[in-house]
């Protein structure tokens, strides 16, 4: 226990929970999701999940969409301890989602003149008028497996559960 899961249940239900994590899509919708595993071995470590190698396979791959994680600026939720993330693709979109992330770090160049970014929209916003930079975590090799669901998940999970 400790890291992503918060409880496993092997006795009655066979479950795992782990922790919810908030972000947006690429439009501002809402998404939720959970860290299940990662590449690199460090920063699978920093988030308690499995370090997994083969995750490598999908650095440089379609199969990998974007999902941008704030550096400084705001504090908030996100796993740097800034706003929460924004994603390039939503579950919805059989075209473009997939539930292996590669994160890329957006900094503000002036932390003091950060506001929230809720879409890909606000980030190409702020990419052009310089305000922000955006890098890929790790040299472009930070792999995360972290599934989006939507907000409607949470409560059938939670009606189940009472």
């Amino acid at each position: 226990m400790g890291g992503q899961v918060t409880n496993i249940d092997t006795a009655v239900n066979m479950t795992a929970t782990f922790v919810a994590h908030r972000g947006w899509g690429p439009d501002g919708k809402t998404v939720y999701y959970i860290v299940t595993d990662a590449v690199p071995e460090m920063p699978a470590s920093m988030m308690g999940v499995s370090f997994v190698p083969a995750d490598d396979n999908l650095v440089g791959t379609p199969v990998a969409p974007d999902l941008f994680q704030f550096t400084n600026g705001i504090n908030g939720t996100g796993p740097m301890g800034f706003q929460a993330g924004i994603g390039s693709a939503n579950p919805d979109d059989p075209s473009k989602y997939s539930p292996m992330w590669k994160i890329g770090f957006i900094e503000w160049k002036d932390p003091s003149q950060a506001r929230v970014l809720e879409n890909q929209n606000d980030i190409n916003m702020m990419l052009e008028k310089g305000l922000i930079t955006l890098t890929p975590a790790m040299e472009g090799r930070h792999i995360v497996n972290c599934p989006f669901f939507d907000v409607e998940t949470i409560f059938e999970h939670q009606k189940g559960s009472s």
